[in-house]
């Protein structure tokens, strides 16, 4: 088995199937929840890439390190064995918990990712379609382009991923999440910001501030949410990146007053039309013009767009060897919510059964017979894993 690394940096999976077994498609994972979701919302992309003796790998798994819950490592787990990438112990197996190995050792689950057919799992559902995986991993892959265009060794390209990621002081941060536009809702909390004094647009659920990552002054920087540092001593470049001059209720640009260029909507495969949203040169197009209405909603010049948080829940798929298929329903938000799985979406819309029989990977129980859907509740930053099989 020829594992191959070279940090995703020149998009191994375009040509590695040819030379490896696996190939890394992102930088160093680290033990918390946040890099975890960086690194799958990379790999998850490159899902045609895979296949039998070919494998995208977002390095190994933290299971058991102790920065994340066991929930999440949970999670974890489930999302790297749908998608077929290996599964690498990275924890001292001489000292695991009960729950780490319980965790470790889940056949059931196991057999997904063993299974012959080979197809990585993909993320199925209009809430979370191609192109907003598209904007989640344009928003990782901004980062990432923040430290590698600094002309820096490797080990110290590492690093500044590392701060990124989890803060300057080793501890898991709650922000770092993807900003993008979608269709106004005002009854939708991921679409509500607000205006304050000290020059943030704060997002009313979370209470987070809109934020240009690292304070990145080039175009095409990322931008989305994070923990609010205005007026804190020593932060970076003295707490500009997150203060924005405008004038929304009229309507118009929104400015960086540290990189002085523009909140712009941006979406290569349509025409502009987004979700992306990223900082771009100030050029008085439409799709850099903003207005605030009474109620919170931050309107894009294109008609009917608004900006919003990224998706906070996913579906995921992979059919199996024997005609079913296996369920990931997961949660990213900060609070349990039930997610559905159709089979519509499921089956990608051929030949869909009628009833299908479901099956908990991780409660290893039947659970009856389903038609045209499943609805489970799904825990904060958890998953619900099942095995799918048609009846009729």
């Amino acid at each position: 088995f020829f594992s191959m690394c070279e940090w995703g940096v020149d998009n191994p999976a375009t040509w590695a199937p040819k030379v490896g077994n696996s190939w890394r498609t992102t930088a160093d994972i680290w033990d918390n929840w946040n890099s975890m979701l960086n690194n799958i919302a990379l790999n998850s992309i490159l899902n045609e890439a895979a296949g039998p003796g070919g494998w995208n790998d977002p390095d190994m798994l933290e299971v058991g390190n102790g920065g994340m819950t066991t929930t999440e490592y949970t999670s974890h787990f489930s999302l790297w064995a749908i998608s077929k990438s290996p599964l690498l112990i990275g924890c001292d197996v001489n000292n695991m918990s009960n729950d780490t190995f319980t965790i470790l050792t889940n056949k059931e689950v196991i057999a997904v990712n063993q299974d012959k057919l080979g197809v990585q799992g993909r993320i199925v559902g209009s809430s979370t379609s191609l192109r907003y995986r598209q904007a989640e991993a344009d928003f990782v892959r901004g980062l990432y382009r923040q430290v590698s265009s600094l002309g820096m060794n490797k080990r110290d390209t590492m690093r500044a991923l590392k701060k990124m990621v989890i803060g300057n002081e080793g501890a898991a941060v709650s922000g770092l999440r993807n900003v993008i536009v979608k269709p106004c809702d005002v009854n939708d909390p991921d679409q509500l910001w607000a205006p304050y004094s000290d020059g943030t647009i704060r997002h009313k659920q979370e209470g987070k501030c809109l934020d240009v990552f690292n304070c990145d002054k080039t175009v095409g920087a990322a931008v989305g949410l994070y923990d609010c540092h205005a007026g804190q001593t020593g932060a970076l470049c003295n707490n500009t990146n997150q203060l924005w001059q405008y004038d929304a209720p009229v309507g118009g640009p929104v400015v960086s007053k540290m990189n002085k260029l523009c909140l712009s909507v941006y979406d290569r495969f349509n025409n502009n039309q987004g979700p992306v949203v990223e900082m771009y040169g100030c050029n008085g197009a439409v799709y850099q013009t903003w207005s605030l209405s009474s109620t919170g909603l931050l309107k894009s010049g294109d008609a009917g767009m608004c900006l919003a948080t990224g998706p906070a829940t996913e579906v995921w798929a992979s059919p199996l060897s024997d005609g079913s298929a296996a369920v990931l329903l997961f949660n990213k938000a900060g609070s349990a919510t039930n997610i559905t799985a159709s089979w519509e979406e499921v089956w990608d819309g051929k030949n869909v059964p009628k009833t299908v029989s479901v099956r908990d990977l991780w409660a290893h129980r039947d659970l009856g017979n389903f038609a045209t859907s499943f609805t489970a509740p799904v825990a904060e930053h958890g998953v619900v894993m099942i095995k799918a099989s048609p009846v009729a």
